[in-house]
């Protein structure tokens, strides 16, 4: 007994003297893996607030790039000009420049857009125009603690020039809601001191909502307009403001634990300054839990190892023993003890090699097993219930009690220009991920190289989800710069009906690449071949106005079929949907060149080929642009020979009481406007003017020449009603049909 004891020392003495080394070696790499752990945590935070100050400046500079372009505009332009020259049109001005804010306003970032006319004390908004300035901000744009004459005295005392107001408390439309308003002030008179106010309120909800979603306990965000303070998360470190920051995220000198970074934006106009607790202080448990635990877990692995290969292999070794001593169950003599220990050890350490080597491959197959169970499932590939209820057993999941959800993680194009082609680590990395930051060992599968998908198994997926997402989204998306795709389909209860969240997830995704709107939930969206938006009456009006030059109004229907289907409300619309409804609106496009005999460009077919939704209609509008230039060219020379026809025409059916401008573009077969408009520049009238002086004229022929009735010359003449005769024959003579027969009864 004590040689056996004696002999399984010796064997595990070696183990412990080789775990030796790498037990230092992990101790030393552990303390660096925390530093550079406690850096990543403060590297990891200023890259997302630098990302945020980024999104944040884009957001204004946009904001501000709109209210130039209403500056320069012809509806401000011509408002401007009205008042320069005293025209009577200014109100029609003034409708236009409402009509241009009200597009301004529904920009994101914007919660109202008005123009203040110093001049005269008028408010053109989005939605209104008031002579009284004070009505508007009493009753509809309502600033706190601000009564409408003192909002109206500043608005009068900027004096050429443009900026920032600060944080303004509002009621707008009765919404309550915090602005930041850029005042641009727009001449009208040189000649007197209060020139009139261009104002974009800009909602802080959303322009700041980056910065927002980075605030939590302790941290804070203050936005300087050059040295003046415009908005404020919060007061909690309003003393620290004036303290000295730089462009890295670093301790605040003269704190307790207090970090700070300070990033220009717009053009460096604007200087946010973040606040936050001491990263670092937060994360010292985990510093101390990355130096100790691999260590304690390399000691114990190798005392286990030690244990489990010397109890494991112990009759082995010592039948073994026997075998080199020569007579088994004897003591050795002290000159082979050397060589027969040497010899234990070279075969100890095969056998261990062995071990683990069988081990890793089991693991392999149990994972790629796994896996396969988990794709199938996906694809809904079991044909028979019982080989599927056995491949569900073997995943022990069902046994959790909590509901499933499947999210699936694609890769755009991008991917390749920056992981290369053909990079095999995608789901890999993603695991890593999520392992690391969230913690949860979930059930993973790569279904493709640039396509990973999640099976949710937790008390509230839904949570999980957006963790997840938000997740992917800072630190592949935006760290990387790789377009990327994520969609969750409906939770269900058993892992049997998985291939039905999976499809929803998938579907998702394919909304997102075919609409741009960035949707993530099946749940948020109705899914419905039926939900198509497309009026019966669309066909017509695109043919009707491309035919008639009209190309805005044609355009104006493509826009709004685009804007009902893909972006009012979230419509889900399957892949065979989206195909329909392109091929019917690009149908009834080629309809009108076939029908006009035009031959369309090859840029302007572009839309035949057009895979993305939003760039299809783009296209589609084009289109429309070159068809319409190409129908007024070859229109201009046949102009006046159809003016000259619709003039005949008038001629011979004027007493024709159905004789209108609809009739007349119907036998013509061209639009009312462009049959009115045309007729207008040949002859200098309108064309009902023309038709009604036409029959007036007739008429009094036949009351100087006859004695017939005046009612039967109304009817002679095209009037079914003798009342709309007689107020006609007034306008145009001056008397009434008898006072005109009494001055010309000579002439019969």
């Amino acid at each position: 007994m004590g040689s056996k004891i004696k002999s399984v020392l010796n064997l595990a003495w070696p183990y412990l003297a080789i775990a030796l080394l790498p037990v230092l070696s992990v101790l030393i790499l552990s303390s660096q893996i925390a530093k550079n752990y406690t850096d990543e945590i403060v590297a990891d935070r200023q890259r997302s607030v630098i990302s945020a100050v980024d999104r944040v400046s884009r957001k204004v500079t946009s904001v501000e790039e709109l209210s130039y372009m209403v500056a320069q505009s012809n509806s401000l332009s011509s408002y401007v000009l009205g008042h320069s020259t005293g025209s009577e049109d200014l109100l029609e001005s003034a409708r236009n420049l409402r009509d241009l804010l009200m597009g301004v306003s529904k920009n994101e970032n914007v919660a109202e857009a008005y123009f203040y006319d110093g001049f005269i004390g008028r408010i053109i908004a989005s939605s209104t125009i008031l002579d009284d300035a004070s009505i508007f901000f009493r009753y509809q744009y309502i600033i706190a603690d601000r009564t409408p004459e003192e909002v109206i005295g500043e608005l009068d005392d900027m004096v050429w020039s443009s900026g920032f107001s600060g944080t303004l408390h509002v009621v707008c439309d009765s919404r309550p809601m915090d602005v930041i308003e850029y005042r641009l002030t727009v001449p009208i008179n040189q000649s007197i001191k209060n020139p009139s106010t261009l104002a974009i309120s800009l909602n802080t909800q959303v322009l700041f909502q980056d910065l927002a979603d980075l605030a939590g306990d302790g941290t804070a965000y203050y936005i300087f307009d050059g040295d003046r303070l415009i908005y404020a998360s919060s007061d909690e470190y309003s003393d620290l403001t004036e303290a000295g920051l730089g462009g890295e995220l670093s301790a605040v000198e003269g704190t307790d634990g207090v970090y700070g970074i300070a990033r220009s934006c717009n053009d460096g106009r604007w200087i946010i300054k973040y606040f936050c607790p001491d990263p670092i202080r937060e994360s010292n448990m985990g510093s101390i839990v990355i130096t100790l635990l691999p260590t304690v877990l390399l000691v114990i692995a190798s005392l286990s190892l030690c244990v489990f290969f010397t109890h494991k292999n112990n009759r082995e070794i010592s039948e073994l023993l026997g075998l080199l001593r020569g007579e088994e169950g004897s003591d050795a003599g002290a000159g082979t003890e050397y060589a027969d220990l040497k010899t234990l050890h070279t075969y100890a350490n095969r056998v261990a090699y062995r071990n683990r080597f069988y081990h890793e491959k089991l693991q392999e197959m149990q994972k790629s097993q796994r896996a396969s169970v988990l794709r199938q499932l996906l694809h809904g590939s079991y044909a028979n219930e019982d080989n599927r209820q056995a491949a569900i057993a073997t995943l022990e999941l069902q046994e959790t009690g909590n509901r499933f959800a499947v999210l699936c993680v694609q890769l755009g194009e991008s991917a390749g220009e920056y992981f290369g082609d053909g990079y095999t680590g995608f789901g890999e990395m993603i695991l890593d991920l999520l392992e690391n930051n969230i913690g949860l060992d979930l059930e993973t599968v790569n279904t493709s190289s640039y396509e990973m998908v999640c099976i949710l198994n937790s008390s509230d997926n839904l949570a999980l989800a957006n963790e997840i997402i938000s997740l992917l989204s800072v630190r592949i998306k935006y760290q990387y710069n790789v377009d990327l795709q994520i969609g969750v389909g409906a939770q269900v209860d058993s892992l049997e009906d998985i291939n039905l969240s999976y499809e929803q997830a998938m579907e998702t995704i394919r909304f997102s690449e075919n609409t741009g709107k960035n949707l993530h939930f099946y749940s948020q969206a109705d899914i419905s071949d039926k939900v198509v938006y497309y009026p019966e009456q669309t066909d017509d009006k695109i043919s009707n106005y491309t035919i008639a030059g009209l190309a805005d109004e044609a355009n104006a229907v493509i826009t709004d079929i685009y804007v009902k289907n893909f972006v009012e409300n979230s419509r889900l619309l399957t892949p065979e949907a989206i195909s329909l409804l392109k091929m019917r609106i690009s149908s009834a496009v080629l309809s009108v060149a076939d029908r006009q005999d035009i031959s369309l460009s090859e840029e302007a077919r572009a839309f035949m080929h057009e895979k993305d939704v939003k760039k299809f209609f783009e296209s589609l509008k084009r289109a429309i642009i070159e068809m319409v230039g190409n129908i007024t060219e070859k229109k201009s020379g046949v102009q006046n020979t159809l003016a000259v026809s619709i003039n005949d025409y008038i001629k011979e059916h004027y007493a024709d009481s159905g004789l209108n401008i609809k009739q007349i573009a119907w036998n013509f077969h061209f639009h009312e406007n462009y049959i009115s408009n045309l007729y207008r520049k040949e002859y200098g009238v309108n064309l009902s003017s023309a038709i009604e002086k036409l029959r007036i004229d007739r008429a009094c022929e036949l009351l100087a020449s006859s004695d017939i009735r005046v009612g039967e010359v109304a009817e002679a003449v095209g009037y079914s009603l003798d009342s709309s005769f007689r107020r006609a024959f007034k306008k145009i003579t001056g008397v009434s049909p008898a006072e005109y027969r009494s001055l010309h009864e000579g002439g019969k």
